[in-house]
């Protein structure tokens, strides 16, 4: 995590940016608490989907899905397993565009970065101490990661917890249309706030 939180930084530092609005969901949300945690002092605010700071049990129907496709994929050199594999989990075909976007990836490096994030312990273990505002949704029927989040939106001092009725961690990832106000209302609260916006970055 923390070779991961100094590339989003490196981002901010080459392009002149002091602080900034991060958004990440999925794997980009565990990344978000991790710079929330490492590097507080760049952030502006942070909006986080379907994803918890706590460690993770790798044990679930979801991450076995994710373990397997990605061991799959790596055998196979293209990330079409794991894809085929979240359009099983989702019911329907994924978008075209979220498609293509997903494989063009390397197998090797994603199932690394996969087999890395499962091995890690709590990413944030302060997040008492966080003072810049956070927004923090996730499917309903997400059973991997609904009660994680709940609890560190608990714990953050200045968080909007966010419930997706009706949907499950993929479902949360590819839509995001509900959430969007929530979004935008925490990103113009900021940016009303602190002149030292002069960006927004999204992870």
């Amino acid at each position: 995590m923390r070779l991961r939180v100094a590339d989003a930084v490196s981002v901010l530092d080459a392009m002149g940016v002091r602080r900034a609005h991060f958004v990440g969901t999925s794997y980009g949300g565990r990344l978000c608490f991790g710079i929330g945690e490492r590097a507080p002092d760049r952030v502006l605010s942070l909006v986080i989907g379907g994803r918890q700071p706590y460690q993770m049990d790798p044990d679930t129907a979801l991450g076995r899905l994710i373990t397997e496709s990605l061991a799959a994929s790596r055998a196979g050199g293209t990330m079409e397993p794991f894809v085929d594999a979240l359009a099983k989990w989702a019911g329907a075909p994924l978008p075209a565009d979220k498609r293509a976007l997903w494989l063009d990836n390397d197998p090797a490096a994603i199932e690394a970065a996969s087999a890395a994030m499962l091995a890690e312990s709590d990413i944030a273990v302060n997040l008492r101490s966080w003072q810049f505002r956070c927004l923090l949704f996730v499917g309903a029927a997400d059973v991997d990661f609904f009660d994680g989040a709940q609890r560190a939106a608990r714990e953050i001092p200045n968080a909007e917890f966010v419930p997706l009725a009706g949907l499950d961690h993929i479902g949360a990832h590819l839509d995001q249309d509900p959430v969007l106000a929530a979004v935008l209302r925490t990103l113009d609260a900021d940016a009303q706030g602190d002149s030292d916006a002069q960006a927004d970055v999204d992870v």
